[in-house]
């Protein structure tokens, strides 16, 4: 796939939405000093910047839908303008949009106004993460994503299991993060490439000579980190922990936005950079990574569902239930592999329309 050349005007819908969440975020800020002089505005500002940012938010989730989608990779082949990343960018930014409104009735929430700024840079990497086409986009977004969720999971700091599971969130991301990381140095390492699009047409041509053996190195430890992201047995024993401790709206977030975002990304990496016609040898590698989901799949469905029935705290019950849900959504996410373009299709549309359904039924279920 070629990189589109640069031109701004070109390019700017590609990102209009993160650069909408970076003006939101600099006004929240600004909101925040600017109340204090204002008398009648000073002692409730934190529930008026929790509504500046729910409201900003719902009028963002309208700019992708703005651009038409190209289907081409821009910005240096960074990212990718398709219907793909504006799905997902418009419910992680309803998803943050939603959290905001639940939050300022939160009382240990909803009178910081920095909380719904870390939000919104959540957001932000999330939308970006959606559209993702380059290794070290990838990377930065997920960070993006995951550094102010390890502050979000602790942010009620007179609780100790708040504190305990921002601990154990920030120890468990990282280690992920790191084994991701090294996965994809390798990938860079044989073929020189960090963009999704090249390394697939690399892995597909006679450059590539050598054996299957650092691919498939490679595409374990990027399972790994991937895994952890959306609680996919057997990487999911920091949630339940995690959503026990954290303030409830941001349970919910991390449930839905990050896992969604993840979830997109996930089909992009995997459909591009091993799509079914590569085979290296004998070694056809969509048998292998297909496999690996497959078993995560069954095996999270299954001890996801079975160890909730016998939880006696609701937000560990919701965890496993998304430990359970991660295990659905990879069964659509392996229909990516066949080589029919009609059911590739199909499965990222089930994809799609299962996320529309679990952000907003698991939404629902933590504000009531």
């Amino acid at each position: 796939m070629n990189i589109v050349p640069f031109d701004f005007l070109t390019h700017l819908p590609a990102v209009l939405p993160e650069l909408a969440l970076t003006l939101l975020a600099v006004i929240l800020l600004a909101a925040d000093v600017g109340f204090i002089g204002i008398p009648p505005l000073a002692e409730d500002r934190k529930h008026l910047i929790a509504y500046i940012a729910g409201f900003g938010l719902l009028a963002i989730a309208i700019v992708p839908l703005s651009a038409t989608p190209t289907n081409e990779l821009m910005w240096g082949g960074m990212v990718r303008h398709d219907v793909l990343a504006q799905f997902f960018k418009v419910m992680v930014i309803l998803a943050g949009a939603i959290t905001c409104f639940m939050s300022a009735s939160t009382r240990e929430l909803g009178r910081k106004a920095e909380f719904y700024l870390i939000i919104v840079i959540c957001t932000l990497g999330a939308s970006l993460l959606s559209a993702s086409s380059d290794l070290m986009m990838v990377f930065v977004a997920l960070e993006t994503i995951s550094i102010p969720l390890y502050v979000l999971a602790s942010f009620k700091r007179g609780d100790l299991r708040s504190t305990e599971s921002g601990v154990k969130y920030f120890l468990f991301g990282s280690f992920a993060s790191v084994i991701m990381l090294y996965g994809f140095s390798l990938l860079y390492g044989f073929s020189g490439q960090t963009n999704l699009y090249a390394i697939a047409q690399f892995l597909t041509t006679d450059a590539f000579a050598g054996n299957a053996a650092p691919v498939l190195v490679s595409l374990v430890l990027v399972v790994v980190g991937f895994g952890f992201k959306i609680s996919a047995v057997p990487f999911h024993f920091w949630t339940p922990d995690v959503y026990e401790g954290a303030p409830t709206p941001v349970t919910a977030f991390v449930s839905v936005a990050s896992k969604a975002a993840s979830f997109a990304v996930l089909m992009r990496f995997f459909g591009a950079v091993f799509p079914p016609e590569v085979i290296i040898g004998s070694t056809a590698i969509k048998d292998f990574w297909v496999a690996l989901l497959a078993l995560a799949a069954v095996v999270s469905m299954t001890l996801g569902n079975l160890v909730a029935l016998q939880q006696r705290n609701i937000k560990r019950l919701l965890a496993y239930s998304s430990i359970a849900q991660a295990g659905y959504t990879l069964v659509g996410v392996l229909a990516i592999q066949a080589n029919s373009a009609a059911v590739q299709e199909q499965g990222i549309a089930s994809v799609a329309f299962y996320m529309i359904m679990y952000t907003f039924t698991n939404l629902l279920a933590f504000a009531i």
